[in-house]
């Protein structure tokens, strides 16, 4: 092989693989925040009302 098919191969490698990054970058993005989408997206997840006095750590 000469150097302009070495130089076809790496960059059609590197986009492939540019493009496989992507999606894993993306899809772990959505993965590390699904907490924060889910809050924001439905009203059941969010405390509404605040508590008065101590917590009682045996109903938690």
């Amino acid at each position: 092989m000469n150097g302009r098919s070495w130089f076809k191969l790496h960059s059609f490698a590197g986009f492939a693989f540019g493009l496989l990054m992507l999606l894993v970058c993306l899809t772990g993005t959505l993965a590390v925040v699904s907490h924060e989408i889910q809050y924001l997206s439905h009203q059941k997840y969010r405390a509404l009302s605040e508590r008065q006095g101590p917590v009682p750590w045996q109903v938690l």
